[in-house]
């Protein structure tokens, strides 16, 4: 994103962060947050300390950062009250309490703590039925559909991406479609409709990219690698996972780096590659995935390393 001459007003200042983070330039993103905070205690916002925790935890997250995300999301979380809801959606454009609940739902998952995720999920969808704005309801179904295929149930992710179709076409929300195509078509084909289910997927792509944004990529072309996987077209799988690393390090998204190193190794062994350069991928997943506190894709990487040396 663009920088400005001058310091704009701190919702045109959040909106500048959200821009940033689309085209996945995170750290710009993250020093906006960081501005934002240093103001919030002389402002007369009460809410620009909870939008500045937002920022600084969504784009900890993308970076591969998710301790320092749920530390964020949980102070955005304790300052938010309720009662602040129509201000924030007035003021930002949606309802900080249910965006940040969603998002800490998923970093809660990221470094292990799934039950408290599926709690904290359950009441973020809660209170954006509540709060009832369509954009902010649009936001919480989509990525609790995204955090449902996480947790393993997507029965619950079909529901809720059902749902943020359903809202997205009700309310004209045209910002959403395609991140709820890509999470359509990988449910398709996990549904049994693979050609189906990939062609969304790829055309949810191209769409996202012909606007120039490159938030969760990373993430997408996992997803894609997985659904190539369970269908045996291990080339297009290769090219998905190569696609994902490439935008990782590019952008500095590496908050699915693990997985995306995890499911090469599932990859090359189904294609017949040596065990022993398998191993090596997944211990190098493993590690990363250690070395950023993500203690889920820790055990995604010993789950796979374990079916492929055994016990020891």
């Amino acid at each position: 994103c663009d920088r400005v001459g001058t310091e704009p007003a701190p919702p045109a200042l959040r909106a500048l962060a959200l821009a940033c983070i689309m085209k996945a330039n995170m750290t710009e993103a993250a020093d906006i947050g960081r501005r934002l905070r240093a103001v919030a205690p002389a402002s007369e916002d009460p809410m620009l300390f909870v939008e500045a925790e937002y920022v600084l935890g969504v784009t900890a997250f993308w970076l591969g950062r998710p301790v320092a995300a749920t530390r964020h999301l949980l102070a955005a979380l304790h300052a938010y009250h309720p009662s602040q809801a129509l201000a924030h959606v007035s003021s930002y454009g949606q309802d900080a309490g249910a965006v940040c609940g969603v998002r800490l739902a998923q970093t809660l998952w990221m470094i292990g703590k799934s039950a408290a995720a599926a709690r904290m999920l359950r009441n973020a969808i809660a209170h954006a039925e509540t709060v009832a704005h369509p954009h902010t309801l649009a936001y919480v179904r989509q990525f609790a559909a995204w955090t449902l295929i996480d947790f393993g149930d997507e029965a619950g992710a079909r529901h809720q991406i059902d749902g943020a179709m359903a809202l997205t076409a009700a309310n004209g929300l045209s910002g959403w479609v395609m991140r709820n195509e890509a999470l359509h078509g990988y449910l398709l084909a996990r549904e049994g409709h693979v050609d189906d289910g990939i062609r969304t997927m790829q055309q949810a792509a191209r769409e996202w990219a012909r606007w120039s944004w490159r938030m969760a990529v990373p993430w997408d072309r996992a997803r894609l690698a997985q659904v190539c996987l369970d269908a045996s077209r291990l080339t297009e799988g290769l090219e998905a996972i190569e696609e994902g690393i490439a935008d990782a390090r590019e952008t500095g998204q590496t908050f699915w780096d693990a997985e995306l190193l995890r499911l090469r190794a599932e990859l090359l062994l189904a294609g017949g590659a040596p065990a022993a350069g398998v191993e090596r991928l997944l211990r190098e997943a493993r590690a990363i995935a250690a070395g950023q506190g993500a203690t889920a894709l820790v055990r995604r990487a010993e789950s796979t390393l374990g079916n492929l040396v055994g016990p020891k």
